[in-house]
């Protein structure tokens, strides 16, 4: 039913208007923080997920531009509009080394390892950022974005790597919903996870990145 909806390709120049509308619909900042954070309210970080960095056009454009990444964009069949979004990293991938990735227990050290040496050589995807337009939240679209990106990179690299971060509050955890989804989808495992704490606006908030592997 999704496909006759909407239209998977790659983003165009013409497109980084509508992307950075996305981006700002779910930015996370000092104003509905309170919101996102509180698991009784309605538009909280499970239920609507969220975006802290919010890349400028600039930057957006340099990316659809250039060859070392990929950026998709879902567009609704009727309206022809932008309604979902999502970018992958291409080849080595140098901001990662092993020593970045804490308690990677569910991997054997030589699994592990291999696995590096793919991620720096340039035989690994990573999975940057993916944003659904409100309404259209519960209709898979981040599965379909996934599933346009692995099949045509499947001949060229092995594994995609990304992090499913999720907000830590009063004990509770609230789960990015998108990414969780598309790792129970896909069936991929968690090689670890790390810890960190953002600042947003005066305030501070606590989030665990579960790093994540599928091996296509």
């Amino acid at each position: 039913m999704i496909q006759k909806e909407i239209t998977i390709k790659k983003a165009t120049l013409l497109q980084i208007s509508e992307i950075y509308d996305l981006y700002q619909s779910v930015h996370i900042n000092e104003e509905n923080l309170k919101n996102k954070i509180d698991p009784n309210h309605p538009n909280n970080f499970s239920k609507t997920g969220g975006i802290f960095d919010k890349p400028d056009k600039a930057y957006l454009k340099k990316i659809i531009k250039s060859k070392h990444y990929d950026v998709l964009v879902a567009l609704s069949n009727r309206s022809k509009k932008v309604i979902g979004y999502a970018s992958f990293h291409l080849g080595s991938i140098e901001r990662f080394q092993k020593s970045d990735i804490k308690n990677y227990n569910e991997l054997t050290v030589n699994d592990f390892q291999h696995f590096i040496d793919y991620l720096i050589v340039g035989k690994t995807v990573y999975a940057m950022d993916m944003i659904i337009e409100a309404k259209w939240r519960r209709k898979n679209i981040c599965l379909s974005l996934q599933n346009y990106e692995y099949s045509s990179i499947k001949n060229k690299y092995s594994y995609v790597f990304y992090e499913i971060y999720s907000i830590i509050n009063q004990g509770m955890k609230l789960l990015n919903p998108n990414y969780f989804l598309a790792a129970n989808a896909f069936n991929t495992k968690r090689i670890g996870y790390f810890y960190k704490v953002l600042k947003v606006g005066s305030n501070f908030v606590n989030i665990k990145s579960d790093f994540h592997l599928l091996r296509i």
